[in-house]
C-alpha cells in the first residue's frame, strides 16, 4: 500500500505540470495523459480499492462527460477530473470518506471556480483560448486542499 504522502506528491507533480501546460499551452497532448492514467491505475492495482474506485470513477464519468458535452468544461478537463479520481479514493477507505472526500472536493472546485471567473473580470485577464479559461490550476488547487483535508480525517 502506497502512503498517502506519497499520493499527494505524485498526484501534486502530474498536476502542476498539467497546470502549465494549460496555462501556456490552452491543451494537454493526450501522451501526457495516458501517463498520468498509467500510474493512477498501478497505484489502483497496488492499493486495492477496486469497489469504491469503479464507483466513484463511473460516477465521476457521468458528471465530467456531462460538463464536458454542455461546454462547461474542455476535452482534458474531463479526462484529468476522471483520471483524478483514481488517486482521490486511494487516499479512501470506506464508502462514508469517499462521500465526504466528494463533498469536499465540488464544494472547494465550485469556490475556487468562482473565484477564478472572478479575478479574471476584475483584472480583466486575457485568456490564450477565448473558449475555455485554464481549468486545471482549479483542479490542481481544489485536490491540494482536498487531499489534506482527507488525510487529516483518516
Amino acid at each position: 500500500m502506497i502512503n498517502q504522502l506519497t499520493l499527494l506528491i505524485i498526484n501534486s507533480a502530474f498536476l502542476l505540470y498539467f497546470s502549465y501546460l494549460d496555462l501556456k499551452y490552452s491543451e494537454i497532448p493526450n501522451k501526457q495523459l495516458i501517463k498520468y492514467l498509467i500510474v493512477a491505475v498501478a497505484i489502483l492495482l497496488i492499493n486495492q480499492n477496486y469497489i469504491i474506485t469503479i464507483f466513484t470513477v463511473f460516477l465521476m464519468s457521468i458528471i465530467s462527460l456531462l460538463m464536458w458535452k454542455y461546454k462547461t468544461i474542455g476535452g482534458a478537463d474531463a479526462k484529468i477530473l476522471i483520471i483524478n479520481t483514481i488517486f482521490l479514493t486511494s487516499l479512501l477507505t470506506s464508502f462514508i470518506l469517499t462521500y465526504i472526500g466528494f463533498l469536499y472536493f465540488f464544494m472547494i472546485l465550485a469556490g475556487l471556480t468562482l473565484s477564478e471567473l472572478i479575478i479574471i473580470k476584475i483584472f480583466r485577464i486575457k485568456t490564450k483560448n477565448k473558449k475555455y479559461m485554464p481549468f486545471i490550476p482549479t483542479i490542481f488547487l481544489t485536490m491540494l486542499f482536498t487531499q489534506y483535508l482527507l488525510i487529516s480525517l483518516v
